[in-house]
């Protein structure tokens, strides 16, 4: 044991054990205590545990981008991207998630604020920052909402993502705007068949009394 381990408080001690232990029984809190862990001691695994207590994503952010640990920097931008989906999608009003949604860095994120974010305004703020045809593609196939539907579909180039549309969506609204964006031949005669059959199908359905 350093001479000056008899002055310091058992997570500055030099021996990284005794640090360790005293880093797990910190409390809630000794918040900045647990910050000062995170941005000074020199052992990744200690600088992990401490990770494990923080929920301020400005501060992870910080550490996903500068900390020296590639494992470390993974789990705090993976921890801060949790955090801000989970206020984006339950904010406790519009303005705090749509603060939240700026923040989301993957794509995967912005399509759940999108389908799933309880405020409208959040819903087509986080569609209007994707951009891959693929994602685009999915929320004009399965969001729940049909106006991001028809705004996904609205910025779709992908003929085989508005072909699904076309055919599968019940708005006819939405599956017309496809439909008039599809430039293969073969692709709108197989439509018009279709629409063809739903439509006799739904002709055979008894009346509503």
């Amino acid at each position: 044991m350093a001479f000056l381990d008899i002055f310091r408080p058992k997570w500055r001690h030099s021996d990284p054990a005794i640090r360790m232990a005293a880093v797990k029984e910190l409390g809630d809190e000794e918040m900045s205590t647990i910050e000062r862990v995170l941005k000074e001691d020199p052992e990744a695994s200690i600088r992990r545990v401490a990770l494990k207590r923080v929920s301020d994503t400005q501060l992870l952010l910080q550490l996903a981008d500068a900390d020296p640990d590639e494992a470390l920097r993974k789990n705090a931008a993976d921890r801060a991207q949790q955090l801000l989906l989970d206020r984006a999608l339950r904010g406790q009003d519009a303005s705090q998630s749509l603060s939240a949604l700026e923040q989301l860095r993957s794509t995967r994120a912005l399509i759940d604020v999108a389908k799933k974010a309880g405020e409208q305004a959040v819903r087509e703020a986080a569609l209007l920052r994707i951009t891959e045809q693929k994602a685009l593609g999915e929320l004009a196939r399965s969001a729940d909402d049909p106006h991001i539907r028809h705004q996904a579909t609205a910025r779709l180039t992908d003929q085989a993502a508005l072909r699904d549309v076309a055919l599968l969506d019940d708005a006819k609204d939405i599956a017309l705007l496809a439909t008039n964006k599809i430039g293969d031949k073969k692709v709108l005669a197989e439509i018009q068949k279709k629409a063809r059959q739903k439509a006799r199908a739904s002709a055979r359905l008894p009346k509503r009394a």
